[in-house]
């Protein structure tokens, strides 16, 4: 962007771009580089998820590049990191549910016992 900072990058772009990348619409390079040009600053943003999710796309790519992993094993890593936007998870669930932790509170009984 000319004459101010790049958008600060979000989960739901950078899984939509992973999409793309599965699909066949972008290379890794192509990838790479949206990757490069967007992910500035990402890890000075208040979101930790956005910096742990680039750190795990550099380190894909740092395997890609440095260690010759084979192209099709990380855009496979970069795949299983796709992030399904809230509101689409709506239409693939059902309503929440909540669970409880620690000792139930349950009250059973039996021929000779109660207990609660």
């Amino acid at each position: 962007m000319l004459g101010g900072e790049p958008a600060m990058l979000n989960l739901n772009d950078l899984s939509r771009q992973i999409a793309r990348l599965r699909q066949g619409h972008l290379s890794l390079d192509d990838f790479e580089d949206w990757f490069r040009d967007n992910s500035r600053g990402a890890y000075a943003c208040n979101d930790p998820g956005v910096a742990e999710a680039c750190s795990f796309v550099e380190s894909v790519l740092s395997e890609y590049h440095f260690e010759n992993a084979p192209e099709a094993l990380a855009c496979l890593k970069l795949e299983r990191f796709i992030i399904i936007p809230i509101g689409e998870l709506e239409h693939m669930y059902g309503d929440p549910v909540e669970f409880s932790y620690g000792t139930p509170k349950i009250r059973t009984e039996s021929a000779n016992l109660v207990t609660a």
